[in-house]
């Protein structure tokens, strides 16, 4: 790949994850930033591992859907959105049930969540696994 087209993928990559912090949340932040009584919540970061210091910052604007899961692909009109805030993190207030969670660019997991439950699922954008927990697709 030339030099001309690792700027263009970069440029890309930081659209797409948003600008974001150096100063990630720590798990006690993150904690505390969920007030909501049931439902999924997490930090969203991306890994940067262009030249000499890779790095993971937070990611604002990264966009989190969530969608019934009837089927073993993530299909269907998605039932709850939201973006996260310029630290990275963000919450969403769900039913119980059976759930995808999902990028914008439909790198998915499904989870389920049961009357009560606050479940933390967080993101990294990088080439790791993607969300911290939640069951892959078959």
């Amino acid at each position: 790949m030339k030099p001309s087209h690792h700027a263009f993928l970069f440029c890309i990559l930081t659209l797409m994850t948003g600008c974001g912090s150096d100063d990630i949340p720590s798990d006690e932040e993150v904690e505390e930033f969920a007030t909501l009584n049931q439902g999924i919540y997490g930090l969203i970061t991306s890994y940067n591992d262009v030249g000499d210091d890779n790095e993971v910052e937070s990611s604002s604007d990264f966009g989190v859907i969530v969608r019934e899961k009837t089927s073993d692909k993530p299909e269907g009109v998605p039932v709850a959105s939201t973006s996260s805030n310029d630290r990275g993190l963000y919450q969403l207030p769900l039913e119980p049930g059976v759930y995808w969670v999902c990028t914008e660019f439909l790198r998915c997991v499904w989870f389920e969540l049961d009357e009560g439950q606050r479940l933390r699922l967080d993101y990294e954008f990088g080439p790791g696994p993607g969300w911290s927990a939640g069951e892959w697709p078959e």
